[in-house]
């Protein structure tokens, strides 16, 4: 798709009009560092009400640490039968990455001597369950906030799917890990823009002090939009993307502090294009509170629906729903008419014959 527009584009960028190759590039999102551990699905042991989802959302500070305390934490990660043998942390990446390197900050404050990570084991796993590679952490006791850099001796790790790191330490914990991969970002079309929360009817409503509507766009996973009425049958939030995408997929995240994961359940996703015409639905059954991503390309076939505006409704009758962490729609902008394309190429030729 992307390769297509390109091609489609690049005799065309001489007519004022038309996106030249470097600005197409920029609109799909040029090679750079990514984290791709952000949001991902995380695994682990969980104690004092600090989830294994602050290991990998983004925000390294003093109060947003995991913590283990094993053994009653323990739990069997996916595909284990029996409890671990020791408190540990996991993140699943959601596909296979060429990391360069993973960057792991210690809790940060001035709690707890001695260090609660210090010992602990990284395992890198690829297709299969198959082990990528190993590498341990030494840091001093007495030290807080410590960043440790793997890379492998500069090397990196290679198709990497899974990270998990073992701890020998009952209280084990740790701020963030970011798994760095050098990836074509896609652009999050949703990123800063409009968003509106309306109750069944269409009506707007309004939410909590400090919790509104824009906090669904806002780039960070841990701000919600939360409701001011508890009976919110059919309440939705509606992301305004400014013009219609060809949507590939998007992300959607629910509350990360642990509270109410009843309040994203059993949702229903809408897709309108600039007319404010249906264009697609999908339904989700279960709770989301971690990043979940729906697959909006590969449900509606061919180049993905073209829409402006996506809705998240609260079909379930969840009480104070529905509440959003953050939507970040990922596609491409739609390709030229076949008219278009004929008129530009005839400016273009008769711009040469000049």
């Amino acid at each position: 798709m992307r390769n297509k527009i390109f091609s489609l584009l690049a005799p065309l960028c001489a007519v004022p009009f038309c996106l030249s190759q470097a600005d197409a590039a920029v609109a799909i999102g040029a090679p750079s560092l990514i984290d791709v551990a952000d949001g991902k699905l995380t695994f682990g042991d969980v104690a004092f009400s600090a989830p294994t989802s602050r290991g990998n959302d983004g925000i390294a500070a003093e109060g947003n640490w995991t913590h283990a305390d094993f053994p009653t934490s323990a739990t069997p990660y996916p595909g284990e039968a029996v409890n671990a043998p020791n408190p540990y942390w996991e993140v699943d990446l959601s596909g296979n990455f060429d990391l360069q390197s993973v960057v792991i900050t210690d809790r940060i404050g001035t709690c707890c001597d001695p260090n609660r990570l210090n010992g602990s084991t990284v395992t890198f796993y690829g297709a299969g369950g198959s082990t990528i590679g190993t590498a341990p952490i030494s840091i001093a006791d007495g030290t807080f906030g410590s960043i440790i850099t793997l890379d492998n001796g500069g090397a990196g790790y290679a198709g990497v799917e899974r990270i998990r790191i073992d701890g020998t330490n009952q209280y084990f914990q740790f701020s963030e890990i970011d798994a760095l991969s050098l990836v074509a970002a896609p652009i999050n079309w949703a990123l800063g823009t409009t968003v509106g929360y309306f109750n069944g009817g269409g009506a707007p409503v309004n939410t909590y002090p400090g919790q509104p509507a824009a906090n669904v766009t806002d780039g960070i996973l841990s701000s919600i939009v939360h409701s001011n009425d508890q009976s919110a049958d059919g309440y939705y939030a509606q992301v305004d993307l400014g013009q219609e995408i060809m949507i590939d997929n998007i992300s959607l995240t629910g509350r990360t502090d642990g509270c109410c994961p009843e309040r994203l359940e059993n949702y229903t996703l809408e897709f309108r294009d600039a007319a404010g015409n249906l264009v697609h639905t999908m339904s989700n059954a279960g709770q989301t509170t971690s990043s979940q991503i729906f697959d909006v390309i590969g449900d509606f076939g061919g180049n993905g629906p073209a829409a402006q505006f996506v809705r998240v409704i609260n079909s379930g009758n969840n009480p104070y729903g529905p509440q959003i962490g953050e939507l970040e729609v990922f596609g491409v902008i739609p390709e030229p008419s076949s008219s278009l394309l004929i008129l530009a190429s005839s400016l273009f030729l008769l711009r040469r014959r000049r």
